[in-house]
């Protein structure tokens, strides 16, 4: 089954997050030669130490990612994005000048234990100089700017764990009493298959450059500096891309259908335990309908007002689903569908978007394997729920639809359904959103054809039939 193409346009879009403006909740810590002022809703409360004109950041537990993957053949996604305008103001004390230079060191972890694991960290700052008002930082003229990228998968680096140490300088440009860096972090891991994997930022400092004497500024060294950003700039926008579509294109791999049998009035189911899950199936008439594993649910939180929390879920499977008619019945091809979605918003920053679709073909089936003969139709579908300003839960009502019919209904004695599946829940800023889904499945059904006895058993009531209307006419 082809892969359905919005999985691939969601996951690069979900991935362009936009600053959101929030009121600054600026804590002030002193080191030698400045006083430093870092937002506590990007970095966290207390998460700041200081020696000499260094200030070091121990992360918050949730700027660590991990995505746990229980099915076969499922993609398990956790991804968070935050930044901020002024990550650390640092303000010299009198007598003291900055020189714009700034010594970054990084650390950033990874587990990868066993394969289809793949993790992604972008971390990029922006160096300014500007005013500072005791609350809020002014950027005036940018200094320069860091980008630090990790990629690494199961597939190309191997499975383990560690961390990766990162360290750079920003060279200064002259001298000031004020300089701001702005930072965005982005960080991403995907597992397809059972296991787990995880990446995080854990720690986090920055040197700063002190002089006691003013120096003059150096116009050439600043257009090196712009020069240096624009290309950052470039290689920036061409990793996060590499990244975004690489982790999209974890493919699953191929595997046998672990098959349950459920019985219709008319027609015979059967499920694929390893993508539906164990005991998923409820039966009304010719109606299956298919709550989805527990692990599919996502939750997404947000722990502070400029982050962005995502959770993905991604998974297809061919022949996820087979209906065989029952004797003297046939199915005719039309299967009405109907996702439904389960969630709980937020009263802002709450999203949550399903889209897929399904595939559906006849052929034969052995009770193990369905070997497809021709494609019938097609059904494709997307919903998304946002927050109307008031946290509330609820079930989306979508339609039942019939789906697009290569070919009018017709008999089939075997019909078989591919499934794609794309679920997420975004939440932007505090707060929680949650989301589930369910499908059902509602399959027509006929008389299978006659046999050529039955045809003339037929004829010979019509013309009985005939034989008693024209003796009533003549009575009359």
């Amino acid at each position: 089954m082809k892969s359905f193409p919005k999985l691939m346009i969601a996951t690069v879009v979900a991935a362009a997050c936009a600053q959101s403006a929030h009121a600054v909740n600026m804590v002030q810590i002193d080191g030698a030669h400045a006083s430093f002022f870092y937002d506590a809703d990007f970095w966290g409360l207390g998460t700041a130490s200081v020696l000499g004109d260094k200030i070091s950041f121990s992360t918050p537990s949730y700027f660590n990612q991990r995505a746990e993957g229980y099915g076969k053949i499922g993609e398990d996604t956790d991804r968070y994005t935050n930044q901020t305008a002024s990550a650390v103001v640092a303000v010299a004390k009198t007598g003291y000048q900055l020189t714009g230079g700034i010594r970054y060191d990084v650390t950033t972890t990874y587990a990868q234990p066993v394969a289809g694991a793949f993790a992604s960290q972008v971390n990029n700052s922006n160096i300014s100089t500007g005013s500072w008002n005791g609350k809020t930082f002014v950027s005036n003229e940018q200094l320069g700017q860091f980008s630090l990228f990790l990629s690494r998968s199961s597939s190309a680096d191997g499975i383990g764990s560690g961390s990766t140490d990162t360290t750079g300088t920003i060279s200064g440009a002259g001298t000031y009493s004020v300089v701001g860096l702005d930072s965005y972090l982005f960080l991403s891991t995907s597992q397809r298959g059972i296991g787990y994997s995880e990446a995080g930022l854990s720690t986090a400092s920055y040197q700063f450059g002190v002089s006691a004497v003013p120096e003059p500024a150096t116009y050439g060294m600043l257009l090196g500096g712009v020069a240096v950003l624009a290309l950052a700039g470039r290689r920036r926008r061409k990793l996060m891309g590499g990244s975004l579509l690489a982790a999209a294109s974890l493919a699953g791999t191929a595997h046998a259908a672990n098959y349950v049998e459920v019985i219709g009035t008319h027609v015979s189911f059967f499920y694929d335990a390893d993508y539906w899950g164990d005991n998923a199936a409820t039966v009304v008439g010719d109606k299956i309908t298919l709550s989805t594993p527990t692990y599919v649910d996502r939750t997404a939180i947000g722990n502070s007002p400029s982050e962005k929390n995502q959770r993905t879920f991604v998974d297809n499977a061919s022949a996820s689903l087979v209906a065989v008619a029952r004797n003297g019945y046939a199915l005719t091809g039309v299967v009405g569908f109907r996702p439904t979605v389960t969630y709980s918003l937020s009263a802002s920053g709450s999203q949550i978007e399903l889209a897929g679709g399904e595939a559906l073909s006849y052929g034969a089936f052995d009770g193990a394997n369905f070997a497809q003969s021709s494609a019938v139709g097609y059904f494709a579908y997307s919903t998304q729920v946002n927050s109307t300003g008031v946290a509330h839960s609820g079930v989306t009502n979508e339609l039942t639809l019939n789906g697009i019919l290569y070919n009018g209904p017709s008999r089939f004695d075997t019909l078989a359904l591919d499934n794609s599946l794309y679920l997420t829940s975004v939440q932007t800023g505090i707060g929680t959103t949650k989301s589930a889904v369910a499908y059902s499945y509602d399959f027509g059904i006929t008389t299978a054809v006659p046999e050529p006895a039955t045809y003339g058993m037929l004829l010979a009531g019509l013309g009985l039939l005939g034989v008693a209307a024209r003796r009533r006419k003549q009575a009359a």
